[in-house]
This record gives C-alpha cells, structure tokens and sequence, in this order.
C-alpha cells in the first residue's frame, strides 16, 4: 500500500534483481537464463579437472556429475 503523504515519486526501470532473480518490464527471463547458463559453466569449468582425473573411479565422477546438474 502507497502512502498517499509520501512526495515521492516512482520510477520505471528495465530489469532488477529480486529474491536472486532478475525481474524485467515485459516478463521475459532470457536475461536470467543466460546469467545462471554463465553461472553453471564457470562452475563445470573449475570442476573440469575433477572429471578428468582417472584416479577417481567412473561412476564416482558420474555420481559426482548429478549432485551438481539435477
């Protein structure tokens, strides 16, 4: 509810985080798509040595691999 009193006025803007998430004027979530794509593959990026490693057993890696995605 606005307070009627206030002398302020509001102002429109194109996009702005809320709760983590980017909200835009029209709706769309491409934006927030392609931030938290960016988001997941600097992640997979740094765990990529990880998954090379042969040392650590196949289905270890695998495991490792759906705790991150799903």
């Amino acid at each position: 509810r606005l307070n009627r009193r206030s002398t302020s006025k509001l102002k429109q803007v194109k996009s702005f985080k809320y709760l983590s998430s980017t909200i835009t004027e029209n709706g769309g979530s491409e934006e927030e798509i392609r931030s938290r794509i960016g988001i997941s593959t600097s992640a997979m990026i740094k765990l990529s040595t990880v998954f090379n490693l042969k040392e650590i057993h196949l289905k270890s890696r695998l495991k490792i691999t759906k705790a991150i995605v799903w």
